[in-house]
């Protein structure tokens, strides 16, 4: 195994520790919350600490430690909810799968009276207007990219899915 390599095994596993898990029963999608409770110093040191290293051995990876900044800058500073990432292997996307990740989540919240917190691109923005949430910060990194920050408050109505 390269270094390289071993680098993202180690980063990969600090990034599951610290979040929860979902995955549909076919294993096509999975989805990675930040629970509330999560010290949010905790593992802005450790990512922190991931993106430096990542820095060292990839310059392009510079992108990366700028956009760990703007997404501080931009979280809710109480707690929520944090859609840290969603997707589904392209031969099941379309199919719900990755709704059916995202709403017993949403779901939690409302019974709970906690906000629910992502970032994603322009491309994206469409998908999660479906499950409540809207749009309130837009980050530019260096004219490359456009970064959107999105809340969806408890109790929220969805659309219809």
């Amino acid at each position: 195994m390269s270094r390289l390599q071993t680098l993202i095994s180690v980063i990969t596993k600090v990034i599951i520790q610290q979040r929860t898990m979902y995955a549909d029963h076919t294993h096509q999608s999975v989805c990675l919350w930040q629970q509330p409770r999560v010290s949010w110093q905790s593992i802005f040191y450790q990512e922190l600490l991931c993106a430096t290293l990542l820095y060292r051995l990839a310059p392009a990876a510079k992108r990366i430690v700028q956009l760990h900044f703007v997404q501080q800058k931009n979280r809710p500073k109480y707690a929520h909810w944090y859609l840290f990432m969603v997707g589904a292997k392209p031969a099941v996307q379309g199919r719900g799968l990755a709704t059916g990740l995202i709403q017993p989540v949403l779901q939690h919240c409302d019974q709970q009276g906690i906000s629910a917190y992502l970032e994603c691109s322009k491309e994206t923005i469409s998908f999660y207007l479906r499950f409540g949430f809207r749009v309130f910060k837009e980050a530019k990194i260096k004219n490359e990219l456009t970064l959107y920050s999105m809340l969806r408050a408890p109790g929220q109505t969805q659309e219809r899915i």
